[in-house]
């Protein structure tokens, strides 16, 4: 057996050292208004490019009547969504007793009673729910106590309460909320009456923003009626801040990687809205050029990065049989099954494809 002098050793390694530099992107980032999953405002009995309600008015609980297509989904006067929300009334979805027009059943609205029913029956119709929907973020309705509790004992569930920016028009008294939940499930809050009403009444809407940031909102309900004009500074500042916006501040990797090995990184993420992600999209990197394509998903789980800094570290191995060459590398959270990018980065160079690149990396076979 040939012994290699220690000193050769040392040279072997200071020479590999020297050639793996070590890249540091810091992204730049960007001010603009994202659409990204399940945060923001939504459209109510509506979908995006819809007419909106009029003036004070809005519809509900009645069974949905679609407008047609006009070619194009941008909202007037309204934010753009990736919510659509729709109540409709029980009488329209059981108009007889024991028959259930099926086509029109959706998602619990308002809930009012809940307190008069009986604990099987409170249990029963919760379960159906919270079974129903295994996979998705769920909220329930700030009803009573003990439908409140059943709920939340069962599985996380967040919170929804109707009535934001009241500042005095019902005169109701000051009611509490499930502290923490936001943690685990979304706050969605609708609007009491519809912004215009705020703004004839003389409301700070800035402090009702600002409230509803405290309580963790990701998502809100302004029934499909415009947004004042004057507002809309106002407006933009809270769909910035709403629910989650990750900006990613710093990315680390080494400057060459070989087949079948790990490719090592670093990086610093700052989530900049008051709310974590409900749903799992998974950080994912690929190596692209013009031959080749692979994505690569890492072990990060973005539901449990709440506001403020982020710091993960990890590392994906390079398939086996990657030629060698000069790649791209980039970042994205994608969907978890198709491997395509899902969630908006407040950072610049999102490319046509949704994914971010970071640099170029070198594959080498030796």
């Amino acid at each position: 057996m040939k012994t290699i002098p220690r000193l050769a050793c040392t040279l072997a390694l200071a020479s590999f050292a020297f050639a793996q530099k070590t890249v540091i992107v810091r992204p730049q980032e960007i001010d603009d208004v994202l659409v990204n999953p399940g945060i923001g405002f939504m459209t109510f009995q509506r979908f995006n490019g819809d007419a909106l309600n009029a003036g004070l008015k809005w519809t509900e609980g009645y069974p949905i009547v679609y407008q047609e297509f006009k070619g194009s989904l941008e909202n007037r006067n309204h934010p753009a969504t990736s919510i659509a929300y729709f109540r409709i009334y029980w009488k329209f979805v059981e108009p007889e007793r024991g028959k259930y027009n099926w086509a029109l059943l959706g998602a619990w609205g308002e809930g009012a009673g809940s307190e008069l029913l009986s604990q099987p029956t409170r249990e029963a119709l919760a379960d159906s729910y919270l079974e129903g929907f295994p996979k998705s973020p769920l909220v329930m309705l700030l009803t009573d106590a003990k439908t409140n509790k059943y709920g939340v004992a069962r599985r996380d569930v967040g919170w929804r309460a109707d009535c934001l920016g009241d500042m005095g028009g019902f005169g109701n008294p000051a009611w509490s909320h499930m502290q923490d939940a936001w943690k685990k499930a979304p706050v969605t809050l609708e609007v009491c009456w519809v912004m215009q009403h705020w703004k004839d009444k003389g409301w700070d809407v800035d402090y009702i923003i600002d409230q509803s940031l405290k309580w963790h909102i990701s998502s809100f309900n302004g029934k499909s009626s415009a947004v004042p004009e004057e507002w809309w500074p106002s407006v933009n500042r809270w769909l910035k801040k709403m629910g989650y916006r990750f900006v990613l501040r710093k990315f680390t990797y080494p400057s060459t990687v070989r087949p079948q090995a790990k490719l090592a990184f670093t990086t610093w993420w700052e989530n900049k809205g008051v709310a974590p992600c409900y749903r799992e999209f998974p950080l994912a990197l690929r190596l692209k050029n013009s031959g080749r394509s692979d994505v690569m998903a890492t072990g990060a789980d973005i539901r449990s990065w709440l506001p403020g800094d982020i710091v993960y570290d990890d590392g994906v191995f390079v398939p086996a049989d990657l030629p060698p060459g000069e790649y791209d590398l980039s970042v994205a959270l994608v969907d978890p099954v198709s491997r395509e990018p899902k969630v908006k980065l407040a950072i610049a160079g999102m490319q046509a494809d949704g994914w971010y690149s970071l640099g170029k990396i070198e594959v080498r076979d030796k």
